[in-house]
């Protein structure tokens, strides 16, 4: 997105694009430099990937194992259906909207091949983006999408550590804006939940299973689901996580907008930030006879004015992980109802993650950890992997930023 196109989209109100156009480059050149799919912004790729050296801080991106064909997605979506059926139909809906978000490096991969995920564990280790939190689909026994973590097990690769974080929703048609078309349905009890952990029992016992403190890191996508039985699942799963050599658990949850109900709930031990949820500032209304697309129904937020309202968030716990997205459209998956974050640029990405890092550091509960949202959400346009629009930028204001906090770091030469 070209930030001087949206200089004076900092208020509520009625944008006319026209008008700001007196800050930037005529339209004309703006939508050329879009064609040429390379922005002010971008970054080559390095000629080496040079692992990025050792530091306290510890950035971990969200990963989603969605890029391969899946016989449910199959049934559900029409034969061959992956993630990048969604990302390629984008198009954009107003002047300098940055759609579609296509791949540049790896290109339209598909992940049950071994060769692309030694390649995403290649670039993200050259960045100092150290582990990866894997969505796992699991549904009262039944688990989908699982094969990357899989994958991800047998390469074996001691520098790259992993988490999961449970999905524990309904497996739905929400990309076509229905809910209440279920095509897995997330039916909780106390007894169905507790199973949960023998299910992931393999994966715990992984030397590379990322650690807080020394503890199992586990994330559940949305605790209050669990309802009543939150603090006896919880407490199941830490039995049997003893009694099988796993350890001790760190069971937390991430930042939607209940969050704050667990203020004395003893089951979970933190907060994992799971921006853009509880952020939405700085609305931007575009004119009608601007809109490229008039069916456009959506939400258009301003990226600046979301992280300021972020940072002063109270999750009412004491042990609140920092999480940061580098930019947020989820064109792709709901388009004309999609949510979309304006102003968003590397530059601006790196400051908030240089603060998010510093938050991190000063933190002794948190333990060096930052998450980012996210490593590969190409269909919500927040991704690290290369793009063609901004080449390997935002992987570099991770490294940059990790520098900063340590600038004594030894790390190789790019």
């Amino acid at each position: 997105m070209h930030r001087a196109l949206y200089t004076a989209a900092v208020q509520p109100h009625t944008l006319a694009l026209d008008a700001s156009l007196r800050h930037c480059r005529t339209a004309f050149e703006l939508l050329d430099t879009m064609h040429t799919g390379k922005s002010e912004f971008h970054v080559e790729a390095p000629q080496r990937l040079e692992r990025g050296g050792r530091f306290k801080a510890r950035l971990t991106a969200y990963y989603l194992p969605q890029f391969h064909r899946l016989e449910v997605n199959d049934r559900a979506w029409g034969s061959g259906f992956t993630e990048w059926t969604n990302v390629t139909r984008t198009q954009p809906f107003f002047p300098g909207h940055l759609q579609p978000h296509l791949p540049a490096d790896l290109g339209f991969y598909d992940l049950t091949n071994a060769d692309v995920m030694r390649r995403q564990i290649d670039l993200a280790l050259h960045y100092g983006v150290t582990g990866f939190c894997f969505y796992h689909y699991w549904f009262a026994g039944r688990t989908i999408m699982d094969g990357p973590v899989r994958l991800f097990q047998q390469l074996a690769d001691p520098d790259m550590e992993f988490c999961l974080c449970w999905a524990n929703e309904n497996w739905s048609r929400r990309w076509e804006n229905a809910e209440d078309d279920v095509i897995i349905r997330q039916e909780h009890s106390v007894e169905r939940d507790r199973l949960f952990i023998h299910d992931i029992l393999p994966y715990l016992r992984n030397d590379r299973y990322r650690r807080i403190e020394g503890r199992k890191l586990l994330l559940v996508y949305i605790p209050e689901a669990l309802g009543a039985g939150l603090h006896d699942t919880v407490a199941y799963w830490r039995r049997i996580a003893r009694e099988e050599g796993v350890g001790e658990l760190a069971v937390m949850g991430t930042s939607f907008p209940s969050r704050h109900a667990f203020r004395d709930e003893p089951a979970i031990d933190g907060i994992v930030q799971f921006p853009p949820h509880r952020g939405f500032r700085g609305t931007v209304r575009i004119r009608p006879e601007q809109m490229l697309n008039t069916k456009f129904k959506g939400r258009i937020d301003d990226y600046g004015q979301t992280i300021a309202h972020l940072e002063s968030v109270d999750y009412g716990h004491d042990r609140v992980i920092p999480g940061v997205f580098p930019a947020w459209d989820n064109s792709a998956r709901k388009r004309e109802r999609s949510h979309i974050f304006i102003n968003t640029d590397p530059l601006a990405f790196e400051r908030w993650l240089r603060h998010a890092i510093a938050k991190a550091l000063q933190n002794p509960r948190t333990d060096g950890l930052v998450f980012i949202n996210a490593w590969n959400e190409w269909a919500e346009g927040a991704h690290l992997e290369p793009c063609r629009w901004y080449g390997h930028a935002h992987l570099a204001a991770c490294r940059r930023a990790l520098l900063a906090s340590e600038p004594t770091a030894h790390v190789p030469p790019q």
